[in-house]
């Protein structure tokens, strides 16, 4: 085995436009125990991007398309700060096709056949490079971040000072990016123990959160779905 023990813990999440190399991908990504989880792009396809994050995702495929592309550009928008590695194997081995997969944010480009040693060890390589196990206490989006060990949060270099409504409020989205979400559920998340919370003021708070993640005219992710509630992030 090429995996060590610490890597136990490392998440790889295959992200499957070609069921065959997928399943080859999750049965060899297991047998070195690392925390697989296998999408099929075809029936998740809005949702491909939206799952937590992991330390490596491979998006395996038959042929570089655009949609491979597509969903290349938005993982690597989710994850500004690159902790996450990408790789794309495929059966597409044209140099052009190549080139616009490292340059839409893949670190990586594997074509089949392939030697599945040489894989792992390129696999190993790109783990090494992204730092320590994450612990599932870091919750990003973009460039937020949500430390839940820490109970901070910051947009990129600048920490966010917010109130323990506001910060439930964004866990629950960053937990759940890309889903619109109900003021129903909104409302459920964010109450405590001590304050009920009506669906009226989950508003308030939404407009409180943003005002504190949108200083300076940075980018607003927390979308209204009109008659329906809010999103973070593009719709799945």
């Amino acid at each position: 085995m090429l995996a060590q023990s610490g890597q136990t813990s490392r998440k790889i999440r295959i992200v499957s436009f070609d069921p065959d190399i997928g399943q080859q991908l999750s049965r060899l990504c297991a047998q070195q125990r690392f925390d697989v989880c296998t999408i099929n792009a075809e029936e998740e396809s809005g949702e491909a991007a939206g799952h937590p994050r992991a330390d490596l995702v491979v998006v395996c495929c038959a042929m570089a398309n655009s949609r491979v592309l597509n969903l290349c550009r938005q993982l690597r928008a989710e994850d500004a700060d690159s902790r996450t590695s990408l790789v794309v194997v495929s059966a597409d081995g044209h140099e052009n096709n190549m080139i616009a997969a490292l340059e839409a944010g893949a670190d990586d480009y594997v074509t089949t056949p392939f030697s599945e040693r040489e894989l792992l060890a390129r696999i190993n390589s790109l783990l090494r490079r992204c730092g320590p196990p994450d612990d599932g206490s870091i919750l990003r989006f973009a460039d937020i971040e949500l430390d839940k060990a820490a109970v901070r949060v910051s947009r990129g270099e600048t920490a966010i000072h917010l109130g323990p409504t506001e910060y439930r409020l964004l866990r629950h989205f960053l937990e759940h990016p890309h889903w619109v979400l109900s003021r129903d559920k909104l409302c459920r998340a964010i109450r405590d123990d001590e304050r009920e919370v009506d669906l009226r003021s989950v508003d308030v708070h939404i407009l409180r959160l943003r005002k504190a993640l949108n200083g300076g005219g940075l980018t607003n992710h927390i979308h209204t779905i009109r008659s329906l509630g809010y999103c973070l992030g593009d719709i799945a």
